[in-house]
């Protein structure tokens, strides 16, 4: 689903990104994924997404892509829990001037 600007800042941006990545992860038929933390960082220019379930790398890929970074990092979190960094170099209205965590 296609957002406006002005649609992002209603729901609000941890909103935005789960809804993002949440719809990409539908994709991924490898196992039950669950979002379990967003987080934006230097001002909603980095972005931790940390979920439960397995993904395949494609998928990771293709979460980094969404947001304009072709490499995002992937971490061992625990058992069965993974996070996922990236830097957001394609939604301008994300990057504000105060962190925020969701």
């Amino acid at each position: 689903m296609e957002y406006t600007k002005e649609q992002i800042f209603k729901i609000g941006k941890e909103k935005f990104v789960t809804d993002l990545v949440n719809e990409i992860l539908g994709k991924d038929t490898m196992d039950d994924n669950v979002i379990t933390g967003v987080s934006l960082q230097d001002s909603g220019n980095c972005i931790h997404i940390t979920f439960s379930g397995g993904v395949s790398a494609s998928t990771i890929i293709a979460i980094g892509e969404a947001f304009g970074d072709d490499s995002p990092n992937v971490f061992g979190e625990g058992e069965n829990t993974i996070s996922i960094v990236f830097c957001n170099e394609k939604f301008d209205c994300l990057i504000g001037t105060t962190e925020t965590n969701g």
